[in-house]
């Protein structure tokens, strides 16, 4: 009787292939796959039918190829990843095949994103994760670092006979969303000392009035003078020359949730101190080995080139740990390293669903339960990771959505501008796939192409790590790292 794996084929995603072109091929290799006792067979078949549906998958543009095949890849990298560990479990050890198989797992989530298999691929990687770095030591970490991973439950051990079977509300086998969700504990930040006195409310009025009145006002000529303060021509603004001339970015201390509605509802950035330095991940994501134990054998996708828009951007699958390896070279003096990697950036990625024991690291900000009609659901939160070396750069771009930035190790450099300055930043045409992307490269600007570009004011500004900033809708933002850097985005 055949056990390694814990289900047949789905009936409505087999029935949904073999209608496609190459359907019937793949479901034949699925079938004999599934009946036969021999699990090495097995495997190749799986390893056949996963090279069909990558080819499918990549036999024309993205947008035209059917959805039906991303599931198809994500179902099949899971049977793989069944069939691996029922060997390992009967046979043998084999380091190699179970790095194959959670490789395929990551690619299986990638590909697939959202499926009804999500869930098993989810806790089949972190059971085979968790025995190469522990029992197989495949990493060669410190004692001390491994004894503090928290050992997957009795179903995700790679000694268990069934994957997913189970009821227990606590594992991580359930929507992996609800991760998200706004507790109740969180929802009282600790209060700054100043916050309830009139001084302090008084302080935040006025920097709302300063920084509206300063971006609302008619472009002119303005100059970067620092890395905080702007100079402007204030000859038509109708405010004084002094405000005009430094409109800066409020900083606050862990405000209430009150106080925070004051620049969400006037659609003003804030940085908010005091959220993110309480995090465990402040100190944890600082250790290398710490990373590399939770997640050191995933794969994520990496973007190599100068920039998203550059000609010779490109996407890197990597190994975390060899990742981590990288940034940690880059960090070493130019002296100390013959070879200093040319390393890529982890930018926008669902990190934190792919390796969920960094999300016991931190909590979402209160902040983000914000909404101008109705409070914000899990569902509707978008956390990601971003992660690289000095000197990534992300371009002048908006995003359509609220933006709770929270910076945990390193620095970033922002530049942001007023929705209203959209049009003279450039912006490529509507209806394109860039169309929320300035043309204009803002570290070496064509001021004959675009001529308005120097005129439109600006805020610049250090993001420390510990700080959290508050970026609404549509501003336009160019941000690039001062140093090693890894950072979570809250987007609703």
């Amino acid at each position: 009787e055949m056990h390694f794996f814990c289900e047949a084929p789905a009936p409505q995603l087999v029935g949904a292939v073999q209608s496609e072109r190459g359907g019937e091929g793949i479901w034949i290799l699925l079938s004999t796959a599934y009946t036969t006792t021999d699990v090495e067979k097995a495997i190749c078949l799986l390893a056949e039918a996963l090279n069909f549906a990558w080819d499918r998958l990549h036999e024309g543009p993205w947008n035209t190829v059917s959805p039906i095949w991303r599931q198809v890849y994500s179902y099949v990298a899971l049977l793989q990843g069944l069939a691996m560990r029922h060997k390992c479990i009967t046979h043998e050890h084999n380091v190699q095949q179970l790095m194959h198989a959670l490789e395929q797992l990551d690619k299986g989530l990638v590909m697939g994103g959202e499926t009804p298999f999500s869930p098993m691929i989810h806790e089949l990687a972190e059971a085979i994760h968790h025995h190469c770095v522990t029992t197989l030591d495949y990493l060669q970490l410190p004692k001390s670092v491994k004894r503090e991973l928290k050992a997957p439950a009795a179903k995700y051990s790679l000694a268990s006979t069934s994957i997913g079977d189970s009821d227990d509300e606590d594992t991580p086998m359930k929507d992996t969303r609800k991760k998200w969700k706004i507790q109740a504990s969180h929802l009282k930040p600790n209060p700054s000392p100043m916050e309830t006195t009139e001084e302090y409310q008084q302080q935040e009025k006025e920097q709302l009035e300063q920084l509206e009145a300063a971006l609302s006002a008619p472009p002119t000529e303005c100059i970067a003078t620092s890395s905080t303060t702007v100079a402007c021509s204030a000859s038509s603004r109708g405010i004084s020359a002094s405000l005009a001339a430094q409109p800066r970015i409020a900083r606050t201390h862990n405000i209430s949730l009150e106080m925070f509605h004051s620049y969400f509802f006037n659609k003003l950035p804030v940085i908010i101190k005091g959220v993110v330095n309480e995090w465990k991940a402040s100190t944890l994501w600082t250790d290398w080995d710490y990373l590399k134990a939770v997640g050191g054998l995933r794969t994520v996708p990496v973007e190599t080139g100068a920039n998203y828009m550059a000609t010779n951007f490109g996407l890197q699958q990597i190994r975390f740990h060899q990742y981590l390896d990288e940034l940690q070279q880059s960090e070493k003096p130019s002296g100390e390293s013959a070879s200093k990697p040319n390393v890529g950036y982890l930018a926008q990625h669902h990190l934190f669903d792919q390796i969920r024991p960094l999300t016991k690291d931190f909590t979402t900000p209160i902040y983000c339960s914000t909404s101008p009609h109705r409070s914000v659901t899990e569902q509707e939160l978008m956390v990601y990771g971003w992660l690289g070396p000095a000197g990534t750069v992300s371009n002048l771009h908006n995003d359509k959505y609220h933006n709770c930035f929270a910076q945990v190790v390193g620095k970033k450099s922002w530049r942001v501008y007023h929705p209203r300055c959209g049009p003279q930043l450039y912006p490529h045409p509507k209806g394109s796939n860039n169309a929320n992307t300035s043309q204009v490269d803002v570290g070496n600007v064509d001021t004959a192409r675009f001529p308005e570009f120097h005129k439109q004011p600006f805020m610049e500004f250090v993001v420390e790590a510990g700080d959290l900033l508050y970026l609404p809708p549509l501003w336009w933002h160019y941000v690039t790292s001062e140093s090693t850097s890894f950072s979570v985005s809250f987007w609703w």
